[in-house]
């Protein structure tokens, strides 16, 4: 049983969803991961706050449900009693298998190449999903995406939501999914590139990762990439996470 008042909170989910709460795997900063064991194995639950248990926190859900049936990369939902999304005590929750692996290595060009066709893969999959309840991707918080093509996107596309495994490179957390251009995600993946290279003192690695990363995805997609149109989207990403860091936690 456990004995932090936080964690009691929590009793009535994790008995909704019929699991036992293992260890925290992190989490972004509205949301907690949590990697659970249940009667069908080990389970990975993002945990948000219930107020964005709305159409569109379901409609993601059901996003990467079809994505999964389509491409082999993607980790679709754990089908919990409730449904396929579940909300208790406060929190929204959704369910995925546990998924042995490790993040590609972004500084090494056969894991950057591969991300990016495996993106190229994933595009051409989503392309082909309607979803009327699907709304722009988080991260563009209200700005135009460049570019005038809309699809579905997942919203988050970098190496902490990617796992190397046995079987290829995996796909994981559609939670920040959404409609917006192929240049915007392309565009945010490399920002989330970016600032880890600045984080780790390495800024002129990304250049090699951005060469590889944008190579690789027009390769696999069969066609050009407009690189004003994918700058103007890291820059629009740049300027939602400012917007971001000045909002308080919920």
């Amino acid at each position: 049983m456990p004995t932090d008042p936080s964690e009691r909170r929590l009793e009535p989910l994790w008995s909704e969803l019929r699991l036992r709460p293992q260890r925290d795997l992190g989490g972004g900063h509205q949301s907690r991961v949590v990697l659970a064991t249940g009667p069908d194995g080990p389970v990975v639950a993002k945990l948000g706050p219930e107020a964005r248990a709305d159409t569109a926190f379901r409609s993601r859900i059901e996003l990467s449900r079809r994505a999964a049936a389509l491409d082999d990369a993607v980790t679709g939902p754990s089908e919990r009693p409730a449904g396929w999304g579940t909300t208790a005590a406060g929190c929204a929750a959704g369910c995925y298998p546990y998924v042995e692996g490790t993040s590609p290595d972004t500084s090494h060009r056969a894991d950057v190449e591969r991300m990016g066709t495996t993106l190229a893969s994933l595009h051409r999959t989503l392309a082909s999903i309607e979803l009327p309840a699907l709304p722009p991707t988080t991260a563009l918080a209200g700005a135009g995406p460049p570019g005038d093509h809309d699809q579905p996107l997942h919203g988050d596309f970098g190496a902490p939501n990617l796992l190397t495994t046995t079987d290829g490179l995996r796909i994981i957390d559609f939670g920040d999914a959404g409609t917006g251009s192929i240049a915007f995600e392309l565009g945010n993946s490399l920002y989330l590139d970016l600032f880890d290279s600045w984080v780790a003192g390495d800024p002129e690695r990304h250049g090699r990762f951005r060469t590889w990363f944008l190579d690789a995805y027009a390769e696999r997609a069969g066609r050009g990439i407009d690189t004003d149109l994918v700058n103007e989207a890291t820059r629009i990403r740049m300027e939602t996470l400012r917007r971001w860091l000045d909002q308080p936690a919920q």
